[in-house]
């Protein structure tokens, strides 16, 4: 992949042995203009990243994001840039629809309005400290962080649905979920695993791992399902390269405080 972007993996042809495999692709969204709007750069840029995603054929690619436009705009974007690589390979590859996951996501239109404030006071704080920094006490020190510990679990929980259908494939099948989010929950996200997995010191911030997610900065999980029943998944960000299971994501999960409505 473009190192532009960040993360590094690759997608081998099916092997001998290879029953299904599944890749989960999260994105942050790509850049936006002061009104909150994807830019023109920004859609360049995401069809850039699809462009630069590995497929394979008879693929199956589905999209998913937030009800945020910017979010939309941009994995539209990246599913551009996939069909034109699927074009240019020769690739026969399956596009499902956009579908919108705000629900799953516990962030939406409305809780944009309910931060106006938290965001005034962050744009404060982004002023006196590096962007990374400013994340980091978003995370950690700003009236919304109960929230972010939320809606992490139930970012987490939406990847761990997207695992269930990826242990479900059919025979020869090859599934790739392309999720776009907004920064925050991701970034608390991987700095959780991490810590977990034993990667990272458990008193690591993000500057420690290389700085909070970036426009079009990703992370992905990719797995792969045998015909002896084994199924082997791998989680990519940056440089870190860790073997995971379902049960490291189920443990992340019970860690985190449940919502009222959950």
């Amino acid at each position: 992949m473009n190192k532009e972007f960040g993360t590094k993996f690759e997608f081998k042809e099916q092997e001998p042995e290879l029953k299904s495999s599944f890749t989960i692709i999260v994105s942050r969204h790509g850049e936006k203009n002061k009104g909150g709007e994807l830019t023109e750069e920004g859609k360049i840029k995401a069809k850039e990243l699809g462009k630069n995603l590995p497929i394979i054929d008879q693929m199956v690619i589905g999209s998913f994001h937030s009800d945020i436009k910017r979010t939309s705009d941009t994995a539209q974007a990246i599913v551009e840039g996939i069909k034109e690589k699927a074009v240019e390979m020769g690739k026969q590859i399956t596009i499902k629809p956009l579908k919108n996951l705000s629900g799953r996501l516990k962030w939406n239109q409305k809780s944009e309005e309910i931060l106006d404030e938290i965001n005034k006071e962050f744009d404060k704080i982004s002023n006196t400290k590096s962007f990374t920094e400013s994340i980091e006490w978003w995370l950690k020190e700003s009236k919304d962080a109960p929230n972010i510990e939320v809606w992490t679990r139930a970012f987490a929980r939406a990847l761990n649905t997207f695992l269930f259908f990826g242990n479900k494939l059919k025979d020869k099948s090859n599934l790739m979920l392309n999720l776009v989010m907004h920064g925050g929950a991701p970034d608390n996200f991987v700095i959780k695993l991490l810590k977990q997995k034993g990667a990272i010191p458990t008193d690591a911030t993000l500057k420690d791992i290389g700085g909070a997610f970036g426009y079009l900065d990703n992370f992905v999980i990719q797995g792969k399902n045998f015909t002896n029943g084994q199924q082997k998944m791998k989680f990519y960000f940056r440089d870190y390269q860790i073997d995971i299971s379902k049960s490291d994501l189920e443990q992340l999960i019970s860690s985190l405080p449940k919502s009222k409505k959950e």
